[in-house]
């Protein structure tokens, strides 16, 4: 979360904004140059935050090939005026201009010149992946030095920085084919350090997002299988949520396994789960979302988890009101009483379609969209969201892939 909306949420954390029956309206975000992508592998915006009151950036990657699968790393910065956002062409930044393949999973800021993006490079078809953290200096994008993280690769996935002298960033690492461990980067002003974080015993672990209240108070999300293959659809996975007290971080979770039963209320999914995204309103008040599966791929149903301070617990309400498969992959906080949730359904068609989901303290209220200009159905078949950021005055955008499997951003004035 950027320094500028938390310092807004800890002075009002009352306020709420009333307008909410507006429709979210498709922007115009620059069209990807690459091949045209597909369901399982677009072109997407994968993470996008407004950095200032006049500058939104989103990262993610471009699709160069299907087959095989290739990806190059892109970032859109636009700026953003009263209702209207300004998109200029989608660039590479330098340090992974030609790169055999890139992309970014996260983004965050301190101020518009302390800005950061994390996510993967590769140099070649049999290297292993390697991290990246990229820093915005003077207008330019510039490689970031970080320890080292897994003989066998390593790639983040989730960053929050929560001042020019402490941030985080969180991922996995495998040091053999067959096993991943949980990774905790720890930023202090000067450089960045590994921090150890706990990981299962064999099989895959990962950590996917996190988020910083203080320096004493960090929440990280991500999964564990006993399974070496990572796949959410073919392997068992079990969420993990990770605190971090200044000191140590340590599973907040039952300790994931293939036999309990009942699964625990954190990961109910029989089959599988998976959560995303972990946001904070305050210290007590923290949530963590994904999705769960106990019936199938297709009969996945969302799984929103609260922190109130003692215990996890699910948020329960009228989600799965069409019977598809789900996926929350982000929220944005307005105020306690105002959170909007973003992700997709797997229709009965079998393509994905864009939700958005507002969390009004009590229940989940169904948001809509305008019918773009291209007159596709405001459906929007064959479209999912990946990220969603917002600023003190209302503004709010959510990013990811569109109709035709490109970037699409949408937006939303909030404000009474």
């Amino acid at each position: 979360m950027t320094a500028l909306l938390a310092a807004t949420l800890a002075a009002t954390p009352g306020t709420a904004h009333a307008q909410t029956a507006a429709p979210w309206v498709p922007q115009s975000p620059p069209t990807p140059a690459g091949v045209a992508g597909s369901d399982a592998f677009p072109s997407s915006l994968d993470d996008i935050t407004a950095i200032s009151a006049t500058e939104v950036v989103a990262v993610g990657h471009l699709m160069t090939s299907l087959n095989p699968p290739m990806r190059r790393a892109e970032i859109v910065t636009a700026s953003a005026t009263n209702n209207t956002t300004t998109w200029p062409q989608n660039t590479t930044p330098t340090p992974l201009d030609g790169v055999y393949q890139s992309s970014l999973s996260a983004v965050d800021a301190v101020t518009s010149t302390n800005v950061w993006t994390a996510g993967w490079s590769e140099s070649g078809p049999t290297v292993p992946c390697n991290p990246v953290i990229l820093r915005r200096v003077n207008g330019a994008w510039n490689s970031v030095a970080l320890p080292s993280l897994g003989a066998y690769g390593a790639t983040l996935s989730g960053i929050d920085m929560l001042s020019a002298n402490s941030g985080w960033a969180v991922g996995e690492s495998s040091d053999t084919a067959n096993t991943s461990q949980n990774v905790a980067l720890h930023w202090d002003g000067t450089s960045w350090t590994k921090v150890p974080v706990p990981s299962q015993a064999g099989g895959y672990n990962g950590l996917y997002s996190v988020t910083a209240l203080g320096p004493n108070d960090v929440w990280a999300v991500g999964g564990y299988s006993p399974s070496a293959f990572s796949s959410f659809a073919d392997s068992r996975r079990d969420n993990v949520i990770m605190h971090w007290d200044g000191t140590s971080w340590s599973l907040k979770t039952p300790q994931p396994t293939t036999d309990l039963n009942p699964r625990p209320a954190t990961s109910p999914g029989t089959q599988g789960n998976r959560l995303h995204h972990i946001v904070a309103v305050s210290a007590t008040d923290v949530y963590a979302m994904g999705t769960q599966m106990t019936n199938g791929w297709f009969n996945r149903t969302p799984l929103v988890l609260h922190w109130t301070g003692g215990a996890w617990t699910p948020v329960t309400g009228p989600l799965n009101d069409e019977g598809r498969a789900w996926d929350f992959t982000d929220a944005q906080v307005i105020s306690p009483a105002e959170i909007y949730f973003v992700g997709y359904q797997r229709g009965p068609d079998f393509r994905d379609h864009d939700i958005v989901r507002r969390w009004d303290g009590t229940e989940f209220q169904t948001e809509t969209f305008a019918t773009p200009a291209n007159g596709v159905s405001p459906d929007r078949v064959a479209s999912a969201l990946s990220s969603v950021t917002g600023l003190p005055d209302g503004r709010t955008w959510i990013a990811g892939h569109d109709t035709f499997n490109k970037n699409q951003v949408l937006y939303k004035d909030v404000t009474p």
